[in-house]
């Protein structure tokens, strides 16, 4: 199968990377974990969406 997954998004001829952690991107430094980093924004999203912060968004 060839072509970007069901996410999409990629560039013509990128390949997918085999891991989550293979994705780094250039810019971000070797000392950061960008799964435990993309782990503590979900956990902050599903708070922030608990508590109606990112439905209310709108009236401003």
């Amino acid at each position: 199968m060839s072509g970007p997954g069901p996410a999409g998004g990629g560039q013509a001829g990128e390949q997918a990377p085999k891991q989550a952690t293979a994705a780094r991107p250039k810019a971000a430094p070797a000392g950061i974990d960008l799964d435990d980093l993309a782990e503590r924004v979900y956990r902050l999203l599903q708070e922030d969406l608990r508590l109606g912060g990112l439905r209310q968004g709108s009236g401003r």
